[in-house]
């Protein structure tokens, strides 16, 4: 019994969380980047999974006028919603939230991706019924490592943060659910060093069952 029973709300992480994106979000970037001329080192891109889009295109492009930031993450944006029928929902992940949800426990998804990508992917993987709030990262000020998009998904849920749990698929996600005070879950489904983390599965159904035996 790791911890009284206390949570009530998860908030997940979607892109490598939920659903297997992560060769499609690469290759968006990739592709942005090199439209407007830039070489992507595709290894420190990789190192950049999870991290949010202003990141990203600090660490690719520098520092850049706001005229060009605003290119770069508008045709990330296109080249992501012309990938979206290629996303496949992880095969634990409809598993996972029913679980939690016949529990009980209120669901809420926290991503960098702008609203209506998530909307959208959600809708086309089957698991937009199973959350109860969502939230994009065009919504928020901050976004990751900043806890704020990781607080207005609990606040999304009506459950306080120290009674929540966040899964996510890399630091990018148990460094603000540490800030928070909720329990910081990693599923590392690839080779990804994980330092901040209280618990690391490799999948979501031992994640759940922890949070619910916990």
């Amino acid at each position: 019994m790791l911890l009284g029973g206390r949570i009530k709300g998860v908030a997940f992480d979607l892109n490598g969380t939920l659903v297997d994106s992560t060769r499609i979000v690469l290759e968006a970037w990739s592709r942005a980047f090199e439209a407007n001329g830039y070489r992507v080192n595709r290894g420190v891109l990789d190192n950049l999974i999870g991290a949010s889009p202003a990141k990203i295109i600090r660490e690719i492009a520098g520092n850049i006028n706001d005229q060009a930031f605003e290119k770069l993450e508008k045709d990330f944006n296109t080249n992501i919603e012309a990938q979206i029928h290629l996303v496949k929902p992880f095969p634990d992940a409809a598993e996972a939230l029913n679980t939690l949800r016949r529990e009980g426990v209120k669901v809420a998804v926290a991503s960098t991706s702008n609203s209506s990508v998530v909307e959208a992917v959600l809708a086309k993987t089957g698991l937009l019924r199973l959350v109860d709030a969502f939230v994009g990262g065009d919504e928020v000020l901050l976004s990751k490592p900043d806890p704020q998009i990781y607080s207005e998904a609990f606040r999304r849920i009506g459950v306080a943060p120290a009674m929540g749990a966040v899964v996510g698929d890399s630091d990018y996600d148990a460094i603000p659910a540490k800030k928070l005070g909720a329990l910081a879950i990693v599923v590392n489904r690839g080779k990804l060093i994980i330092q901040h983390a209280d618990l690391v599965f490799n999948n979501l159904i031992d994640a759940v069952t922890e949070i619910l035996d916990s």
